[in-house]
């Protein structure tokens, strides 16, 4: 039996959906990186996970990339830190999008 699951996320779309964001990731003071199943399988059928970074010494500006994560990818982020305590006390942060065409993304937010 072949089943297709909703999210089909590989290395190829994972590194395309970065690309739509870098540019503005750079201008608010962060870096992206591809994580998860993606990097350890070369596909995720769960999510896309993206670490967002902060790039040196500058200062980050994450309200005004969030709202151009949403208006890039025509997606709704939310913040979901609360649901993820290990990641709350490690001094990060998990906001979540669900309505991707491609399915969930997690941004890990450092």
């Amino acid at each position: 039996m072949n089943i297709e699951y909703r999210t089909k996320w590989t290395v190829e779309n994972g590194i395309a959906v970065i690309r739509q964001l870098q540019n503005t990731a750079h201008l608010c003071g962060y870096h992206l990186a591809l994580a998860g199943g993606i990097l350890n399988r070369g596909y995720s059928a769960k999510d896309l996970d993206i670490m967002v970074l902060p790039m040196g010494s500058l200062g980050q500006k994450w309200e005004t990339f969030k709202i151009e994560i949403e208006q890039t990818l025509n997606i709704t982020v939310d913040n979901l830190s609360d649901s993820y305590p290990d990641e709350t006390a490690a001094g990060r942060a998990v906001y979540v999008a669900m309505n991707h065409p491609n399915g969930r993304i997690d941004f890990l937010r450092y």
